[in-house]
């Protein structure tokens, strides 16, 4: 295992995983970068990005921010009307 990854296997809750983790199983830096983005949006915003999706549609809300070429931070501040929030 190279240096920069402490584990094999993925230790973030459903809610924070980065969906190529629910789908594949890969873990690793990236995916504890997503997870701490995840995270610091809800903190900083006060709002629970996932409240109430299946993993299923956490997959789906994230294909469907990359079919629209936004960045993820862009589509959620959007969705939930965050941008006066995080201002």
């Amino acid at each position: 295992m190279p240096p920069e990854v402490l584990c094999d296997c993925p230790i973030e809750t459903d809610e924070h995983a980065d969906t190529e983790t629910v789908v594949t199983d890969p873990c690793g830096p990236k995916t504890d970068i997503w997870s701490l983005g995840v995270i610091l949006l809800e903190v900083f915003t006060n709002v629970d990005l996932w409240e109430g999706l299946s993993n299923p549609q956490k997959i789906y809300r994230t294909v469907e921010f990359l079919n629209e070429g936004k960045h993820p931070f862009d589509f959620y501040t959007e969705e939930y009307s965050l941008q006066d929030k995080i201002k």
